[in-house]
């Protein structure tokens, strides 16, 4: 069959070097119905995604399954914490006998001896803890990193995967950019929370009960003051303050998405935008995005913008942690100054209260582990909505399954009275009612204006997408019949702007060999292999391009950079 090539304008181009690239050689034989005249291209309301998109209600216990298959690297993590925290929580009891050896010592110089004794045993065995709580504090920390790192790699291949897997109406109404920013910022906010925030969370919360659980030990009456405090801070404060930022990070992961957009098409064309000196131009756009804080303007007033969104964020988060710091500090003056009351009548041992507010300053490290991982947790559920949203979408038009013929393809094509429209702007026809025959071994163009359909075709054929009436057919197959893999394997595409990889010569003209063998699981191409090299050059050879090729600083492994910009336009059209 022959090579297939992208729109082809209908105008009369000047440039012969132009003129000879095109995909045609003599007249064509097939007869062309007239197309209906109307915008080629998709629109960019997301409104009318093509494919079904399913919201996933999502929940806490979603978010968490992602870190399943590191569960018992979690699980040890948490045990090694909590051994931690026990060394922590032991020692202010051991040190309470210290305390009260001293206090009971003064005015007794008989008992000096006796009371450097269990001082001395007393802070070898708070040593001795203090150094084991803090190689399981290690220990932990680098288990939890580690099965962070597991998570948010196997969750950005499973996303990049899947949305690779989405047909092309999809890509229609997305933006480049918005889809990256869910792959960077949304992937790294679900990593922290499903690991250390979790982590974090958790031991927060054990501090917390053991502290209260110690201090009840102690003093039931301090450990009152502070439980009603504490309980008070986590029901009108914590819980409300948890959803107002989840909500605050929806709004500010849509405004940093947009302006991953801005910034993407930008410095992606920054030809144009030299050109027309542009630059201020998009500066503005992109400042749309992240706002413009100027030094008489602290607070954002209107916008929706990274720095209004970010600022409300920072604001909510700070007043959750400093809420829960002024609860229990205060709760902490109070108590103390019941224990000393208690301690003057006897009740409470002047030991056992010093031990009784190193456990409220363990709860209150707790209360800011609880607050500032609630937060994080907060922060990741509504950067998680759009993941979800991407990942439960199920494509329209499905990557494998269909008819793999045996013999190969002789190139008959057909289309009859073939009915489209784009799924982004479905009431906008591009062809209605089209007709073409194709013989096979012929070469045909197609000609007319500019919008009539011409590309829009070829997508068809290459099933990009589905008609919504008509049938196209190869050899007699229905086009939708047959597995999409073994379809586009039968043909070649030279794009009227060819784009390449920022790979080298022979990676970008050996990427039909590199994808094959990634889809049969063979592992990557040697292109310095020489059955492989002979296939590159043989290529180039047939496209004009071996002799230039040859000439570049390092040959066919010369890098050609983003979008083949190190290359003319000539060049790439030939590499491509």
């Amino acid at each position: 069959m022959s090579d297939l090539s992208a729109p082809i304008n209908s105008e009369r181009q000047q440039d012969t070097s132009r003129s000879r690239s095109r995909w045609w050689s003599r007249p064509a034989r097939a007869t062309v119905e007239p197309l209906v005249a109307s915008p080629d291209a998709a629109s960019d309301d997301g409104s009318a995604a093509a494919g079904k998109a399913v919201r996933p209600g999502l929940t806490v216990g979603k978010v968490f399954a992602l870190s399943s298959q590191e569960r018992p690297v979690l699980l040890l993590a948490v045990l090694l914490r909590l051994g931690s925290e026990g060394c922590s929580f032991a020692s202010p009891l051991i040190l309470a006998t210290a305390y009260d050896a001293v206090v009971e010592s003064y005015g007794h110089e008989e008992r000096g001896d006796a009371t450097r004794e269990v001082i001395l045993r007393t802070f070898t065995w708070v040593l001795a803890l203090h150094v084991a709580g803090q190689a399981l504090g290690f220990l932990s920390g680098f288990a939890t990193g580690l099965s962070g790192e597991r998570v948010v790699s196997r969750l950005r291949r499973r996303l990049y995967e899947h949305l690779l897997r989405q047909e092309m109406g999809f890509f229609d109404a997305q933006k480049s950019g918005d889809l990256v920013s869910r792959l960077g910022s949304d992937t790294l906010l679900l990593q922290q929370a499903t690991t250390s925030s979790l982590n974090d969370f958790f031991i927060g919360l054990v501090k917390v009960v053991g502290g209260v659980t110690l201090m009840f030990i102690v003093s039931w009456q301090m450990t009152l003051i502070a439980f009603l405090s504490l309980l008070g801070w986590l029901v009108l404060v914590c819980l409300p303050g948890m959803r107002l930022v989840s909500r605050l990070t929806k709004q500010y992961q849509a405004a940093l998405a947009r302006a991953s957009v801005a910034s993407t098409e930008s410095l992606g064309m920054m030809r144009t935008v030299r050109c027309f000196a542009a630059e201020t131009l998009e500066v503005g756009r992109y400042q749309d995005c992240i706002g413009a804080p100027t030094g008489r303007e602290w607070w954002p007033s209107a916008g929706d913008t990274t720095y209004r969104h970010g600022a409300f964020k920072s604001a909510a988060g700070t007043a959750l942690t400093s809420s829960g710091f002024a609860v229990i500090f205060g709760a902490l003056q109070v108590s103390v100054g019941v224990g000393f009351w208690l301690i003057t009548y006897g009740q409470l041992q002047f030991g056992k209260l010093t031990a009784f507010q190193s456990y409220q300053m363990q709860i209150v490290m707790g209360i800011g582990q609880l607050a500032s991982s609630a937060m994080s947790l907060g922060q990741a559920i509504g950067g998680a909505t759009k993941i979800f949203q991407l990942l439960d979408r199920e494509p329209r038009l499905p990557t494998g399954g269909g008819q793999s013929p045996a013999e190969p393809m002789r190139g008959e094509i057909a289309f009859e009275g073939v009915v489209f429209a784009f799924p982004t702007a479905e009431d906008v026809p591009v062809l209605r009612g089209f007709t073409l025959s194709v013989k096979a071994e012929s070469t045909v163009a197609l000609v007319g204006s500019s919008g009539c359909g011409k590309s829009t075709t070829l997508s068809l054929l290459l099933r990009f997408y589905d008609p919504q009436r008509g049938a196209i057919t190869i050899d007699g197959h229905g086009v939708g019949d047959l597995d999409q893999v073994w379809l586009r394997s039968q043909m070649a595409l030279v794009q009227q702007e060819p784009l390449l990889f920022g790979l080298s010569v022979e990676e970008n003209v050996g990427y039909s060999l590199s994808a094959a063998r990634a889809r049969e699981g063979g592992g990557r191409v040697d292109f310095n292999d020489a059955a492989v090299r002979a296939r590159v050059e043989e290529a180039c050879r047939r496209a004009n391009a071996h002799e230039f090729v040859g000439g570049l600083s390092d040959g066919y492994a010369t890098l050609v950079g983003e979008r083949g910009i190190k290359l003319s336009g000539g060049q790439k059209q030939r590499v491509a």
